[in-house]
């Protein structure tokens, strides 16, 4: 996984089993700031490159860094799983989404919400989230749901473009425009 973090010029980079790798220079080079080897699945960056979010596939807690990676934590207060993906928003006060199978997890740093907008196909794969929270994109696969929120999970709608298809990628752009890729190479958008 990689994520870049806005205009920064920083990204972040894992691979599936290894440590966290940071650029800071458009990715001209990369200096690995965490060595523990990890099964890593979901990684995301807010657009200041303040904050970061990783997910594993062994089961565990997510991690996150809110001092640009200098330090990592384990996000306790949600519990433990096998995560499948992670995103963030831009704001101070910022909505970090955390998937597993049969849950969507939107945790705001004191507190956090679990929710399960389809319990028979909730293989949550992706998430995408707006800079500002206020859209968040979750796909499934394979089963191929597409499901938003524009009020914090309060409700979620399912927005599947082409019917049931493999979902790889989800994005949110600006007015919460969606583009999702399609496992056999379609790219659906909204609007």
């Amino acid at each position: 996984s990689v994520a870049a973090c806005g205009d920064t010029g920083t990204f972040y980079a894992v691979a599936h089993l290894g440590g966290i790798w940071k650029s800071t220079d458009k990715g001209a080079s990369f200096t690995e700031i965490d060595s523990t080897d990890r099964y890593n699945t979901g990684l995301d960056c807010s657009a200041d490159a303040t904050k970061v979010v990783l997910v594993l596939a062994t089961t565990s807690y997510p991690l996150m860094s809110t001092d640009s990676g200098a330090s990592f934590n384990e996000v306790t207060s949600v519990g433990t799983g096998q995560w499948t993906d992670a995103c963030i928003d831009d704001s101070s006060s910022y909505t970090a989404v955390f998937l597993k199978v049969g849950s969507i997890v939107l945790y705001t740093g004191s507190d956090y919400t679990t929710h399960n907008p389809n319990t028979t196909y909730s293989a949550y794969r992706e998430c995408a989230i707006s800079s500002d929270a206020s859209m968040i994109a979750v796909a499934t696969y394979p089963t191929g749901y597409l499901w938003t929120t524009t009020d914090a999970g309060g409700t979620w709608n399912d927005r599947s473009p082409a019917g049931l298809q493999s979902y790889q990628a989800v994005a949110v752009g600006s007015s919460n425009h969606l583009a999702v890729g399609v496992y056999d190479g379609e790219l659906y958008t909204s609007e």
